[in-house]
């Protein structure tokens, strides 16, 4: 799962729109529905900030998330290593 799917699943579930959130956590409303949508990112104590006001917790945030970190390509080594600095 994602984290724009965790918070938007966690947001429905109180059944709280996006302005309440707002208003409750001092994110911006159209930051809030960018995370949702994926389009922006979001900061570690903002989406912790989020959670907790929604009565979930951030390990329960991770726990939900962290198989979409498992898939990130890893980052490619040139052929023959590291080129030398000219």
């Amino acid at each position: 799962m994602k984290l724009g799917d965790y918070l938007k699943e966690l947001r429905l579930s109180k059944n709280m729109n996006q302005e309440y959130l707002s208003s409750l956590t001092g994110v911006d409303s159209s930051k809030i529905s960018r995370v949702e949508r994926y389009n922006q990112p979001i900061s570690f104590s903002e989406a912790c900030l989020i959670c907790i006001v929604l009565g979930s917790t951030p390990n329960e945030m991770w726990e939900n998330i962290k198989d979409q970190y498992k898939q990130l390509p890893q980052k490619r080594r040139e052929e023959g290593g590291e080129q030398e600095a000219k």
